[in-house]
């Protein structure tokens, strides 16, 4: 399968890798603002940008019927009701479109999802010092 990704930042890499390491051809592209009509055959998009670009490349994608990865978050404003319409129309037309979300299997995670559900009080405190030149190679 073919795969265009659009990043090519560190989680754009990261995604190559994968792909390739599961046996698929994986497309890196920039950030040109035409790059999915580029590539009409390919089998999906993964959207790896800075999050200001999310909403334009995601919309799209699925406009094109393309099924679609997009990295957390998605976007920085408060407009949810413009993904809302988005993901039912994505919805609609069974295009797939999925949010990468690292930390979701995380322990902590289930946790607070399990007392949300439960409406259970849940509250914690953490600060966390890492150097984050440690996560690229």
């Amino acid at each position: 399968m073919d795969f265009l990704i659009i990043g090519s930042g560190n989680m754009g890499h990261r995604r190559v890798t994968h792909l390739q390491d599961l046996g698929h051809n994986a497309i890196l592209m920039g950030r040109e603002a035409d790059v999915i009509a580029q590539w009409p055959s390919v089998d999906g998009v993964f959207i790896c940008t800075p999050p200001a670009m999310h909403w334009a490349y995601t919309r799209l994608s699925v406009g094109l019927g393309l099924p679609t990865f997009v990295e957390k978050p998605l976007g920085l404003t408060s407009e949810v009701h413009l993904w809302d319409a988005l993901l039912r129309e994505a919805d609609d037309r069974n295009v797939p479109v999925q949010v990468g979300y690292t930390l979701h299997y995380h322990n902590a995670a289930a946790e607070l999802l399990s007392a949300v559900l439960q409406d259970r009080p849940y509250s914690f405190y953490a600060e966390v010092a890492y150097d984050v030149a440690m996560w690229y190679p």
